[in-house]
């Protein structure tokens, strides 16, 4: 049974819960949705979407949480021999032609002009290293962004912490 929304129950609570539960199998093991059910169910969800709201929601809860090691191994397990589909002729051609453009030495780019600098064997940005230094470590999900758009410029006045989605609305916004 769920607790009611905001509520959540004590570990004495959920203890006695769990315990009560131990040994009893599911209403539905074993049985599957009809046809007819399983074609409303698809056609219910197809189109959905969150809206950007419920996204940044989303991603708030998540962003920073910290995944241990064993879980992390067992996401990659569960993702290992899965397929994606191949990548069309035209969107290899695409993906090529971006590389080629980054790494030509004649057109300039700004990953290009952000300063690197290897710590304990690990290449990391100059502003990283600075934020890191004044103000901690940067979440996860998080972006350094610099308020002037000048990579070069590390100084710490001009350096803000963001999240990926703020910084990607910021700088569309920045080119209309």
């Amino acid at each position: 049974m769920a607790p009611p929304k905001g509520y959540k129950h004590s570990d004495k609570a959920r203890k006695r819960i769990s315990e009560s539960h131990k040994g009893k199998t599911s209403n539905w093991k074993g049985k599957h949705h009809s046809e007819e059910t399983k074609k409303r169910l698809s056609e219910a969800a197809t189109g959905f979407r969150h809206s950007q709201e419920t996204k940044e929601k989303i991603g708030d809860i998540h962003r920073g949480k910290v995944i241990s090691e064993k879980h992390r191994r067992q996401i990659s397990n569960a993702l290992k021999g899965r397929k994606r589909k191949p990548f069309k002729e035209e969107t290899k051609r695409k993906m090529s032609k971006f590389q080629k453009d980054l790494w030509n030495k004649n057109k300039t780019s700004i990953s290009t002009k952000r300063k690197q600098l290897r710590v304990n064997g690990k290449l990391k940005m100059v502003s990283h290293i600075i934020w890191e230094k004044n103000y901690g470590k940067i979440p996860m999900g998080y972006i350094i962004h610099h308020k002037d758009l000048n990579p070069e410029n590390n100084d710490i006045n001009n350096l803000l912490m963001l999240t990926r989605s703020k910084h990607t609305k910021l700088h569309r916004g920045l080119k209309k």
